[in-house]
């Protein structure tokens, strides 16, 4: 399984109005996006003209070579900022430690 880079609603949005879909195909291959990027097209769409083409393009690629992520915390998610940040996963503060973990999510 290959990982599939993750979009922002922006070139979403700026690609698929065009429909230039292909060239970010081409680019990207297969590619995912959050359910919050999935929103903001569908609504960004509906409020300008000029995004009004990217919805129905982002409709027909869904099915096929968009993935929908959720935005929901998963458990892998957890366990790997967990690891990275060095908070536990309960939501407490650590007792000590310098927060260099905290860099390393934000990056």
């Amino acid at each position: 399984m290959s990982v599939r880079p993750i979009i922002d609603a922006g070139p979403g949005l700026n690609f698929l109005s065009i429909n230039k879909e292909r060239l970010l195909i081409a680019i990207l291959g297969p590619f995912s996006a959050p359910e919050t990027v999935q929103g903001e097209v569908l609504r960004k769409s509906q409020q300008d003209d000029r995004f009004r083409a990217a919805a129905t393009v982002w409709r027909k690629l869904t099915t096929r070579w968009i993935q929908i992520l959720p935005d929901d915390t998963t458990p892998e998610l957890a366990t790997v900022v967990q690891r990275v940040s060095g908070l536990p996963m309960d939501g407490s503060r650590p007792s000590s430690g310098s927060g260099r973990g905290l860099l390393a999510v934000a990056c």
